[in-house]
């Protein structure tokens, strides 16, 4: 019975052999297929795979900028001896001995990443990189490290390792978009990949552990502390001598940096890359084959960066201003046409790779129209008249601020029109207290020019918050569409490696001034007679046969210059100045260093075709002007008023108990009749209530008393009566 029951358990462990061995052997034939399919199939390791991003102005005709390896592929022959001695030392010293991985690294590797508790280190060969660099992903996982592992088995039984190694070396991230030892060659030293000495190999072989970090051109000393160590795991392998480590140590890295010369739209293509970074962080964009359309205009963007180049060498000469940077936008879109952010990206002296166009800074007068708007919602006629006089506004008297006019000149009455056209300062002062303060900080957040609320105070209507230059072409894109501020984008369209559309700009728009009001302000800003005064009527704000919105501005001691013009279908921004903040001359400020470049470029836009074609159809609407019967509201500044008078002084007074009462011609300042909670409505029953009224009044008074000759006057108009406003 026993021996009934071996024989029948030899016989199913028999059989269970079998079954086991012939699900073994199909396993192991199966997965030889599969291997043998994955070598056959293997693409040749000579041959880039992946694909770059390329970067399209609007048309898609121009290639203006690419995302991706920049390689020059040269063969293992080509390679010199000492690099790929250099490469093995700092890789991988044991390449010509393994099969494609090393178990001695994969085991340092895990002991070190479960010492320090990250998947820090790899123990990766040469072969299991250049598998990854070829066809997997970066992503540190454990499947992907298995693929890793059985590709560099396939590639060690396909390949020879010189080929592998030559592979490796024409592949391998150099930093600064650079792949392979040839192309880092040509781009940190100028030289070709056998003509490196032994201290440059040292150095571009140290770069691929992490190219962020030991670019030369980002972290020098970084990179030099890499090279030491490369060059001391040669000395230590035997790959040079005593001498040769010591004379590589001790001599001096000089970078040759060869950029492309043929860089395109630089600052805007930097703009776009990040904006893909930011928007597709999951796809790797040097091999995802994405087709970027952007919204560049080609050829507006070569006359940009010409004219920019020009004028900035102008300044430089005659007023000492270095730099310059030029926007331009669709107000309807919010598509960003052309950016220009300096003169030369490439150029250190004056902070070229800085893009003027996103840095944050004072606007002078630029900032006024927004002002103005709030003014005007609040029922403000444009020939209001305001008193462009001497005035302090502050109400401490220990700290005057009795502010200039940028020509140091005074005009005494003039309107509103007038005070913005010729962008005046005492009287654009009194435009923003007539308009309220937090009336108009709030109307700037609502146009994102400023996104912390500062106090200001009124010298805020001198441009004084920092803002980026495309933000205020946005604000002024909400002027040139009658209300409506859009979005702003560098992309229109994206397309996947398959031509598949994967993202479509949709420009977003929202009402941010009220139409009439935008209106007033276009009609004021190209009203060329408004302008005569300050700037003649053939000057370079004009366009001939266009009706072109303007305004320029300066910021404190002419640190900046600006110009910003529009069409109800184009925007256009300039600026002109120093990086670092340094002065230009006076004879610069403003109009000099902005405006000839300005003119000159969009005369240029507006004879292209796609402008010209609108000459006649888009046109700035003209306003409905609305009339305020009431003094100074109506344009009237001198009038006849009865006044109280004291019988033995002849003066002022507020004692009725003994007064006579004369009728006068008199002229007081705005406060005198506009009540600031109710403009259009009775003047105010006591003026003195307001804090700035007896400043704005002393300012008025001493102007009529230096005018005296040209106009009749109350007698009792003197220095007496000046020192009575301090007593009322």
């Amino acid at each position: 019975m026993a021996s009934r029951k071996r024989i029948f358990l030899k016989r199913k462990i028999k059989k269970i052999a079998i079954y086991l061995s012939s699900f073994l052997f199909l396993f192991l034939t199966l997965f030889l297929f599969y291997l043998s399919f994955l070598i056959l199939s293997l693409p040749d390791i000579y041959v880039n795979q992946n694909e770059s991003t390329k970067i399209y102005d609007r048309t898609g005709n121009y290639l203006i900028y690419e995302i991706g390896p920049k390689k020059t592929l040269i063969s293992p022959q080509e390679i010199p001896d000492l690099v790929k001695k250099a490469v093995i030392s700092a890789e991988d010293k044991d390449f010509y001995k393994h099969k494609g991985i090393s178990l001695k690294g994969i085991i340092r590797a895990i002991w070190l990443n479960v010492k320090e508790g990250s998947p820090r280190y790899g123990g990766s060969t040469i072969t299991q990189q250049l598998a990854r660099n070829l066809f997997l992903s970066t992503k540190k996982t454990f499947t992907r490290k298995i693929k890793e592992i059985i590709l560099a088995i396939i590639l060690e039984k396909k390949y020879s390792k010189d080929e592998i190694l030559a592979a490796y070396l024409n592949n391998i991230n150099f930093g600064e978009g650079r792949y392979g030892i040839e192309s880092a060659a040509e781009f940190y030293f100028s030289k070709k990949a056998k003509e490196l000495s032994l201290e440059e190999i040292a150095l571009l072989v140290g770069i691929p552990k992490a190219p962020s970090i030991y670019s030369p051109i980002k972290n020098l000393d970084l990179a030099l502390k890499r090279r030491n160590y490369v060059l001391k795991r040669m000395l230590e392998d035997g790959y040079i001598s005593q001498e040769d480590y010591k004379k590589a140590l001790e001599t001096p890295i000089q970078l040759n940096i060869n950029r492309e010369k043929n860089l395109q739209a630089l600052h805007f293509s930097l703009e776009v890359k990040s904006f893909l970074e930011n928007n597709f962080p999951d796809i790797n964009l040097e091999v995802a084959g994405l087709k970027v359309i952007t919204t560049l205009n080609y050829e507006l963007q070569k006359k940009a960066e010409e004219l920019v180049k020009k004028y900035a060498e102008i300044n430089k000469e005659k007023f000492k201003a270095k730099n310059a940077a030029l926007l331009a936008m669709d107000p309807e879109t919010g598509e960003v046409l052309v950016m220009v952010g300096s003169k030369d990206y490439f150029d250190k002296s004056i902070d070229g790779a800085v893009n003027v166009t996103l840095r944050p800074k004072q606007v002078g007068s630029t900032i006024k129209p927004f002002i103005y708007s709030v003014f005007f919602e609040k029922g403000y006629p444009d020939n209001m008249i305001l008193f462009d006089v001497p005035t302090n506004f502050s109400v401490n008297p220990r700290r005057p601020f009795t502010p200039n006019n940028w020509d140091k000149n005074f005009r005494g009455p003039i309107t509103v029109r007038q005070s913005l056209a010729q962008s005046i300062n005492v009287t654009s002062i009194k435009v923003l207290y007539l308009a309220g303060y937090d009336e108009v900080i709030k109307k700037l957040k609502e146009l994102e020019l400023i996104k912390q609320e500062k106090d200001y105070g009124l010298s805020l209507v001198l441009g004084t918050p920092e803002i980026r230059l495309i933000d205020l072409v946005r604000a002024y894109s909400a002027l040139a569409t009658e209300g409506f501020q859009p979005s702003f984008s560098f992309v229109k369209e994206i397309y996947d490696s398959k031509g598949n559309l994967i993202y479509k700009y949709e420009p977003q728009r929202k009402k941010v001034i009220p139409e009439n009001i935008a209106r007033i302000i276009n009609d004021i800003l190209s009203d060329d007679d408004a302008r005569i005064g300050v700037f003649m009527p053939n000057s370079k704000l004009n366009i001939p046969g266009w009706q072109v919105a303007v305004k320029t501005g300066t910021t404190q001691n002419s640190r900046d210059a600006w110009t910003v013009g529009y069409l109800p279908f184009l925007v256009v921004g300039v600026w002109g100045g120093n990086n670092d903040e340094t002065p230009m001359d006076q004879a610069g400020a403003g109009f000099s260093v902005s405006v000839p470049l300005w003119n000159e470029f969009l005369s240029y836009a507006l004879s292209r075709p796609e402008y010209l074609k609108l000459k006649n159809i888009k046109k700035f609407n003209k306003p409905e002007i609305q009339r305020i019967d009431k003094p100074l509201l109506n344009g009237e500044w001198q009038f006849i008023e009865i006044k109280p008078f004291d019988k033995i002084t002849n003066q002022p007074t507020k004692n009725y108990d003994n007064v006579n009462f004369k009728n006068a011609i008199v002229i007081h300042s705005e406060l005198y009749f506009i009540d600031r909670k109710d403009p259009l409505g009775p003047p105010p029953k006591n003026p003195y209530s307001d804090a700035q009224f007896e400043n704005w009044e002393k300012g008025v008074i001493n102007w009529a008393l230096s005018k005296k000759n040209e106009f009749e006057l109350p007698l009792w108009y003197d220095e007496s009566f000046i020192q009575s406003l301090s007593q009322n």
